[in-house]
């Protein structure tokens, strides 16, 4: 079981897509995200602007998955 939240979002006067991968625990980081610990989850985030929209849910998918860190 992989008990995460994602979310996609966009910042005014930004023109990039951001997500954030929230989980119950820290994992190891994939190459592109950035993390921070928060009280009681860890959250991975990163922006998309510049990621072709078919590899978009591939860059998600890896996150969402990654191993216990």
């Amino acid at each position: 079981m992989n008990d995460c939240r994602v979310v996609l979002f966009e910042v005014a006067h930004d023109g990039d897509l951001h997500v954030d991968v929230t989980h119950g625990h820290e994992t190891k980081l994939v190459n592109g995200w950035a993390g921070a610990g928060v009280p009681d989850a860890f959250v991975s985030n990163r922006t998309v602007g510049d990621t072709p929209h078919g590899r978009i849910v591939d860059h998600i998918r890896d996150m969402v998955f990654s191993a216990r860190a």
